[in-house]
């Protein structure tokens, strides 16, 4: 317990436990501010309200005694939690509400960075690496902190078990593809002929780069590079651009302005699946 790790505070019910905090706090001349987390979790669980009764009512606990309790606070997410509560509840509770608006990008890279410094040896996680977990964090996941901290806890797990000294990006695709999964082997595989060669010349652009998301004109130079391996004749320029486009539109890319990315899965494993399938392709023709 935060008040004192030492405090015994066990087989007594939720109203002595209070009566014994109160009494506790004033003979030892300690004063606290209760904070009650995830407040709209827990009442739907407990399926009551009467934690908001018992604590708006301290006061009440020993009459005409002061309290050393300085302030009370409930966090949750949902704003509309108050609207479990009955109208005495919601009328001791208050109305002095705080809203924080969701982390921005550089907020959650801050968070990020701070925590990789604490959990990682130094050099194991880039800058870029973070960038990437931020701004997927940021756009996707409504910047839930737990969210990115999850993403980046398990691209290091990966990243130790396969013996890797860094996490790298592939790892956190990895990752993203298991909490998130969007792309399937059936959706590569009913892709058009051109519209494999494009996604193979994406993913060895990004698996080349080692970045998060890469220039269009580098990733046409590669496509055209990938059609000549494999003695395919490439596509102008506009239908190059429309295919990126049809890629878009089935989830199998994101874009960035006009640089283009994947997060759904290890482009290391894609490229080596693309590969496998325009074999197949090539020798059924």
């Amino acid at each position: 317990m935060k008040i004192d790790p030492e405090l015994k505070i066990r087989s007594m019910s939720a109203e002595e436990l209070l009566a014994f905090i109160l009494r506790y706090l004033r003979q030892k001349e300690i004063y606290t501010v209760i904070t009650v987390d995830e407040v709209d979790y827990y009442l739907k669980c407990a399926r009551s309200t009467d934690v908001i009764y018992d604590l708006t009512r301290m006061n009440e606990v020993f009459f005409g005694e002061p309290i050393n309790v300085l302030g009370l606070i409930f966090i949750a997410r949902d704003p509309e939690w108050r609207e479990m509560l009955d109208p005495a509840e919601r009328s001791s509770l208050g109305r002095i509400i705080v809203n924080f608006k969701p982390y921005t990008k550089e907020q959650v890279y801050d968070i990020l960075e701070y925590r990789a410094r604490e959990a990682f040896v130094p050099g194991a996680v880039s800058s870029e690496v973070l960038e990437y977990v931020a701004e997927v964090t940021a756009e996707h996941a409504n910047s839930d902190i737990r969210f990115a901290l999850d993403v980046l806890y398990y691209a290091g797990n990966l990243a130790e078990n396969q013996g890797s000294e860094k996490v790298s990006l592939d790892h956190v695709r990895a990752v993203l593809g298991d909490l998130e999964p969007s792309i399937t082997s059936e959706d590569i595989i009913t892709l058009n002929g051109d519209e494999k060669y494009v996604l193979m010349a994406l993913a060895l652009e990004l698996k080349t780069s080692e970045r998060a998301f890469v220039d269009l004109e580098d990733v046409w130079e590669t496509y055209r590079e990938v059609c000549e391996q494999y003695g395919v004749k490439p596509v102008g320029r506009r239908r190059f651009s429309e295919l990126l486009h049809s890629l878009y539109v089935k989830g199998i890319i994101d874009t960035r302005g006009l640089k283009v990315g994947i997060s759904s899965v290890p482009v290391e494993k894609l490229s080596r699946f693309l590969d496998y399938i325009i074999g197949r392709l090539r020798e059924e023709i």
